[in-house]
Formats: C-alpha cells, sequence, structure tokens
C-alpha cells in the first residue's frame, strides 16, 4: 500500500531532492495510447460525436525507475505531454505535471496506468483525428513551461464514453441520466507545478487490474461502484459475504432502487444510502458509509477502506438548457498537492454492458472543482468498519443530515 508521511516531512524530502538526490538512469519502458472521445446518449447515438477530448493512456513498469529520484518517502516524478494535432492544437501542454509516486519500486508494478483528458484543440464535431505527434518527459520535479523536444507520431484511436447515473448525493434531487449531456468543452490536464508539488498520497493496496470489472447497465454506475467497493474490502479481510459479482451487483440494483436504462434515472442519494444499508444487513456485513473530504479519504485508504467519488457536474445540452448531472465512481488512489488541491484515478465502467473497467486521473481543487469540464464537483464516500457504540441507521441518518446541513450553508 502505498502511504505517504506528514506535510513536513514531505516538504523536507522534496527540498532534498532538489538539492540533487538522483536515481540512475535506465532505458525508457513505459508505453502511451491515443483516443479521441465520442460522448454516447442514452438512446444508442451520441451527444457529442468527434468531440474535442481526447484520452491519454500511460504505462509505466519498474524498468522506469531510473527516471525517478529516490528519497525517504520513495520514489517521485511527474509526467509532462505535449501534442500536436493536425487541424487542432499545436505544441498543448496536455498533460501538466502529472505526480507518479511510489514507496517503493514494487509498486511500479502494480499502480502502473494513468488516463489523462486533454483538449485536442478542435472544434468539436468537425474532425475524426487519426493522428497526432507528442513530445513526452517524466521529470524529477514540476516544469514551469512545457517540455520542448522532437515530437513522436502516433496513432489515435476512438473511445466510447457513456457518463452518468447517479443523483445528487443530499437525496433532493434524482437526476443523474447517463447520457443526458456530455462534461463541457474539453480542457487539459493541469496537474502540480513548481510552487505547488505533491506532498502527501495513498493508495489501494492491490493493483487496480485486480479490482472487480461489474457489467453496469446504463444508468447504473451507483451499484457498480459499490459493488467494486464491497469486492475490494472482501479481498481485504475487512468483511466477508457470499455472492457473485453480477449477484451483488443485481441485488444492489434492486435495493437502491436504481432506474436503469435509455429512460431511467439512476440512483438518488437517499436510495444509494438506504439500499446499501438493506445489503449490508441482509448479509451481516458491518460497515459503515460516510461522507468525508480529500483529508479524510487519505486517511481511510491509508487503512484500507475503500473511497468512492460521487462527481457532480453541470452541462449545457444540445438544446442550449442545462443540466446537472451525477457519476459515481471507485477511487484507487488520491494524491495531494502543496496547496490542498488533489488528483484522484478512478475506476469504472466506459459504457453499459461492457465487463471492462477504465482507469483514469481527476484534478480535485480545494473547493470541490475539478478538470472534467468547468462546473464539475467532487466529495468523497467512505466505507468503514462499524462503529460498535453506534447503531448502523444512526450513522446513515447522521450522515444524510449533515451533508443537508452543509447543502444549506452553501
Amino acid at each position: 500500500m502505498k502511504t505517504i508521511p506528514s506535510v513536513k516531512s514531505l516538504l523536507t524530502s522534496v527540498f532534498v531532492l532538489a538539492l540533487g538526490l538522483t536515481h540512475p538512469q535506465s532505458a525508457n519502458a513505459w508505453t502511451i495510447g491515443f483516443d479521441q472521445i465520442d460522448w454516447l446518449n442514452n438512446t444508442g447515438g451520441y451527444t457529442d460525436y468527434e468531440s474535442d477530448w481526447g484520452f491519454a493512456t500511460f504505462q509505466l513498469s519498474s524498468a522506469d525507475a531510473g527516471s525517478f529520484q529516490s528519497g525517504p518517502f520513495g520514489y517521485l516524478a511527474y509526467l509532462n505531454i505535449t501534442t500536436t494535432v493536425p487541424g487542432g492544437g499545436t505544441d498543448n501542454w496536455a498533460v501538466q505535471n502529472m505526480p507518479l509516486w511510489f514507496s517503493s519500486l514494487g509498486e511500479m508494478d502494480m499502480q502502473t496506468t494513468y488516463g489523462l483528458t486533454f483538449d485536442l484543440g478542435i472544434t468539436a464535431g468537425s474532425n475524426r483525428v487519426s493522428s497526432l505527434d507528442y513530445c513526452l518527459t517524466i521529470d524529477p520535479a514540476p516544469l514551469a513551461s512545457p517540455p520542448i523536444g522532437s515530437q513522436t507520431a502516433a496513432s489515435v484511436g476512438i473511445s466510447d464514453w457513456l457518463f452518468g447515473g447517479a443523483g445528487d448525493i443530499s437525496g433532493t434531487s434524482s437526476s443523474g441520466n447517463t447520457g443526458d449531456s456530455f462534461p463541457g468543452n474539453a480542457v487539459n490536464f493541469v496537474g502540480a507545478s513548481p510552487d505547488n508539488p505533491a506532498v502527501a498520497g495513498a493508495s489501494i493496496n492491490v493493483a487496480p487490474s485486480n479490482i472487480v470489472a461489474v457489467t453496469e447497465d446504463e444508468n447504473g454506475c451507483v451499484p457498480g461502484a459499490t459493488t467494486r467497493s464491497l469486492f475490494y474490502l472482501k479481498s481485504n479481510g475487512i468483511v466477508n459475504f457470499s455472492g457473485s459479482v453480477s449477484n451483488v451487483y443485481q441485488t444492489l440494483v434492486s435495493n437502491m432502487n436504481t432506474s436503469l436504462g435509455a429512460s431511467g434515472t439512476g440512483t438518488t442519494g437517499s436510495n444509494f444510502f438506504k439500499g446499501k444499508s438493506l445489503w449490508l444487513q441482509s448479509n451481516n456485513v458491518p460497515i459503515v458509509t460516510m461522507v468525508t473530504n480529500a483529508a479524510g479519504a487519505i486517511s481511510w485508504i491509508t487503512n484500507g477502506a475503500d473511497v468512492e467519488a460521487w462527481i457532480r457536474y453541470v452541462t449545457t445540452n444540445l438544446d442550449g438548457t442545462t443540466s446537472t448531472n451525477f457519476h459515481m465512481a471507485f477511487v484507487s488512489s488520491l494524491t495531494v498537492l502543496s496547496n490542498g488541491d488533489g488528483i484522484i484515478s478512478i475506476i469504472d465502467s466506459p459504457q453499459n454492458g461492457s465487463t471492462t473497467n477504465r482507469v483514469w486521473d481527476i484534478t480535485v481543487h480545494q473547493d470541490g472543482m475539478s478538470n472534467l469540464g468547468n462546473n464539475t464537483r467532487i466529495q468523497f464516500i467512505v466505507e468503514i468498519p462499524e462503529p460498535t457504540s453506534i447503531a448502523f441507521g444512526t450513522v446513515i441518518a447522521l450522515t444524510l443530515v449533515a451533508m443537508r446541513w452543509q447543502r444549506h450553508k452553501r
């Protein structure tokens, strides 16, 4: 498991690295692939065909250790990518200082895949991007400007994405229709900076590839994410229950009163808590579901618990109206920058009916905003062992009350 010490010791370590503590260079073994995202709608078509969103899938191995700096807290480097797209952006700083962080070199063969969205620089709907040129560097410290160097040609594939399926976590809204809208205009991935380096973080203690894949129905992201979470907790020995992945997922769909399909509305926040409580009680699983912030999420991941992200995004629809939609996903890692911003890696399903996990990364600012479009906010949900002195239903009720109180305070 990747765990990071106190912020003070980390800042000291970063200073030591800045003085020149280096690791011998070795041959690169990383790989990268690029896609253009087509955003699906809920009727078999698209809300945004040939969109301006690009997606880079970057993969490391332990053979890349020479690109990392070693220090008291482990191994750290930053990924930077510039892209040039025919008919689109030229020398675009597509990925800016994405922290790559391991407490041991052995973890490089566990947490090795990163999915990063960026702006292709085209007008959405105008161009099928089949190739681009890129320059990629792995740097020991955050860069202040884009990397300069020769670019390499790469083909660009097509990736169909379906996004949504959750209601407002406070339970006051049921909107969350998958495919009703897409997150809006593409933005580049912005991570750290020279005055805002990575200082803390934690990750799950298994390879993301070992997280169970769930065949999600359309609008089934909430029971899908919950299923991944429960099986992760089971693999850690925190809980024990019987049933297959499909059985657990289908039971949660029923318990959460999830509205599936093209005309469905997903799962409301209140139905998520009630339905999960029912499943936990029926299976004698003693855990409590609570809402937390980024600092709390790091603490719980470090201790082997599960964390999920509840993503709220406001978009403009094709008819000019706006929609508020929600999505839920399993969190595999969280890294904190010195100013309190964070970067989360999440695991979800790229589209309904697909038994495939998608791993990708999102920047989360202190105010909850993210780089997944302009009007996106993220909250965290954690599963923890049930306190013996508090009844499960009471904790859930108090959590809902606290969320509503916070909502009225904003």
